[in-house]
């Protein structure tokens, strides 16, 4: 999984130096004063570039938390892990991040947006029909980060609970000789 962990860690630090580089990225000419900016419309698409690999870092995450539950529910290697699961999570990532950076510049949907950075703008191509690539652009990471990421923690959580209790009821005074804390410890140490 410390691939798992440089490849998320690599996506933030571009989308992190796209963000720093903020405004300076705007084309000049639609910067008032224009003197606060060096920008052109390359620069500007450059940014939007490095914005949108930033959306891979909620594929990655979610690949992390399938590691997890790859580990503590059915008990698999790391190694199994990085031969059989790995390789996918850093396709999709790769595939998704490289498909629309390229699409994005040829579709010509970046632009400034709120005079912050340059993003997919769906503002801009309401009227021609480009509106549904925002969506896709950035409303599939989100489905990514916000509901599968967590279902599949909870699902991890339900199994370190079950197998709680299942360790409780094995060994009825476990719980006078030992605190709640150290047997989580317990439960996820056997998973390891």
């Amino acid at each position: 999984y410390a691939l798992l962990l440089v490849g998320m860690s690599s996506f933030d630090l571009i989308s992190s130096i796209a963000h720093v580089w903020s405004w300076n990225a705007l084309p000049r000419e639609l910067t008032h004063p224009p003197a606060l900016t060096t920008g052109n419309w390359f620069t500007c698409d450059v940014q939007a570039v490095m914005i949108q690999v930033g959306m891979g870092v909620p594929f990655y995450n979610c690949g992390l938390t399938l590691y997890f539950l790859c580990k503590v529910r059915y008990r698999m290697t790391e190694a199994t892990f990085s031969r059989k699961i790995a390789p996918f999570v850093h396709a999709i990532t790769l595939v998704f991040v490289s498909s629309t950076s390229i699409a994005g510049i040829f579709l010509q949907i970046y632009f400034p947006y709120n005079f912050k950075s340059c993003v997919v703008c769906k503002e801009r191509y309401k009227d021609g029909g480009f509106e549904s690539y925002a969506y896709i652009w950035i409303g599939i990471p989100s489905f990514v980060a916000l509901i599968l990421a967590p279902t599949i923690m909870i699902v991890v959580y339900c199994t370190v609970k079950k197998k709680t209790r299942e360790m409780e009821r094995s060994d009825g005074h476990l719980e006078s000789r030992t605190s709640r804390h150290t047997l989580t410890k317990a439960v996820a140490s056997q998973a390891s």
